[in-house]
């Protein structure tokens, strides 16, 4: 979620799981980490308060310096 410009970080922990499903506002931040992944990637154009995956559809869910870009007002929807 947020996958930003995928550093070397964030990869370590997408190398502990299969597929990755990379979410993000930002097309030039999910073109960017297609460029850095090694794998199956879905890419998926969207704000962390809409996502459109199911209940239980994914083993994991990483953030990292994402929740603060989120308005207050919507942040409950984005964590539940």
């Amino acid at each position: 979620m947020g996958c930003g410009d995928f550093p070397p970080g964030h990869q370590q922990v997408a190398a502990m799981f299969g597929d990755l499903v990379a979410l993000d506002i930002s097309t030039a931040a999910l073109t960017a980490t297609a460029e850095v992944v090694d794998g199956p990637i879905v890419r998926i154009y969207v704000s962390a308060v809409s996502m459109p995956i199911a209940d239980y559809a994914v083993v994991a869910v990483f953030c990292a310096h994402g929740l603060y870009h989120i308005d207050i007002s919507q942040l409950e929807a984005a964590v539940s």
